[in-house]
């Protein structure tokens, strides 16, 4: 999730609404944001499953991960539990560190209900995925990431701000005996929308992920003017997964429920169809797709497909 400069009134997603602090491990604070670990259930396909128990141990040692004084990771080598795996309920528990309430400038420390429609997403269509180069941008905290990473091939996985690629680093570190790609092709660095020239990208490039990322339409300019760049760069065309949410409004001055933000969305959309050119836009009926996260999947949740035309 991109960083964002304007001062305003603490945020907290409705993911976290039912997270009792108390009830969470404290492992420190990045830039001043508390940060928390989390077990994340995921029901996993069958065929998965059995692909991460055959390729791993079931039991490995896991890194416990905590910040000390000066902001800094410190990764204790002792075991601490085994890997999470319930093969029963057919479930893998990811760890996953996080913030709870934050500035909307660090949104991206906090999980997301459109990162969740994207992991159903994943898991529900492994072929599209399947030995593919996936980059994200805007990633945040990661969980799409680190799910895409046990099928693809390679993960360049972005952001900007040091304090939210360290919790990518974190995040990572903790499950990164679920990914399956080489460590070497699970890449997690910087790439600035608002910069004139952006980061080099490993080609050739599959796929794009994205979500949430639409909730200031500042952001959503610099946003598609990034995949304009990487898509007319890239032969072919990789194909671009968005999730996001519809966020309602009352405005005093319409006196009606209004959004603005995912309007302007929707325009960039068909400017974006319009300048490329050899695209095809459609939404995907996210309701087609298993309950695989615990997440409330409201109307307002989407997810768009933006693909080269054969």
């Amino acid at each position: 999730m991109s960083s964002f400069s304007r001062s305003e009134d603490p945020v907290l997603s409705d993911v976290h609404l039912t997270e009792v602090k108390e009830q969470l491990i404290d492992v420190g604070y990045l830039d001043g944001n508390q940060i928390y670990l989390s077990e994340f259930e995921i029901t996993c396909p069958k065929e998965l499953l059995n692909k991460l128990m055959a390729v791993s141990e079931i039991s490995p040692p896991k890194s416990d991960i905590h910040i000390d004084n000066d902001g800094d990771m410190v990764l204790s080598r002792k075991p601490v539990q085994p890997r999470s795996v319930d093969l029963t309920r057919g479930i893998i528990k990811l760890q996953i560190h996080h913030s709870m309430e934050t500035q909307l400038r660090d949104v991206g420390l906090q999980i997301w209900t459109g990162s969740l429609v994207m992991v159903d997403f994943i898991l529900d269509k492994p072929d599209y995925f399947l030995n593919k180069h996936i980059l994200e941008l805007g990633s945040g905290a990661g969980i799409p990431s680190i799910v895409a990473g046990m099928i693809a091939k390679r993960m360049t996985v972005t952001d900007t701000g040091e304090s939210i690629l360290r919790l990518c680093e974190m995040n990572y570190q903790s499950n990164r005996d679920f990914i399956q790609c080489p460590e070497e092709s699970f890449a997690i660095q910087e790439l600035d929308w608002s910069a004139d020239e952006i980061a080099t990208i490993h080609q050739p490039l599959d796929c794009i992920i994205a979500c949430d990322v639409v909730y200031d339409n500042d952001i959503t300019d610099a946003f598609f003017r990034t995949v304009h760049k990487i898509m007319s760069k890239s032969k072919p065309v990789p194909t671009l997964y968005m999730s996001l949410e519809k966020r309602l409004n009352f405005t005093v001055t319409e006196l009606d429920i209004t959004c603005k933000e995912y309007n302007h969305f929707q325009s960039c959309l068909k400017q974006l169809q319009t300048i490329l050119g050899s695209v095809k836009v459609h939404q995907f009926d996210i309701n087609s797709l298993s309950n695989r996260c615990d997440y409330n999947r409201t109307p307002q949740l989407e997810l768009w497909v933006i693909s080269e035309i054969p």
